[in-house]
């Protein structure tokens, strides 16, 4: 059996500009660009309505968020 060699770069996988770190070899800057538009549409993924009062969103739900803020303290659900 032959052995593999993994040729790496030291260069950011997205911009090829900045130094890499991590796993994927990503800088700083597009770590975050990349975990921010993940936020974003994780959060256009969740209901257009409450589910539990049904009424209609008026704003982009946060993060995994499926009631809204009025039914989030009547059921006392923290962050969700």
């Amino acid at each position: 059996m032959s052995e593999y060699v993994i040729l790496t770069d030291d260069r950011c996988i997205l911009c090829h500009e900045a130094p890499g770190e991590g796993a994927w070899q990503l800088c700083g800057e597009c770590r975050s660009q990349l975990a921010n538009e993940h936020h974003r549409k994780m959060a256009l993924r969740a209901p257009t309505v409450c589910l539990g009062c049904y009424a209609p969103r008026r704003t982009l739900p946060e993060l995994g968020s499926i009631y809204c803020p009025r039914c989030r303290e009547r059921f006392h659900v923290r962050g969700g």
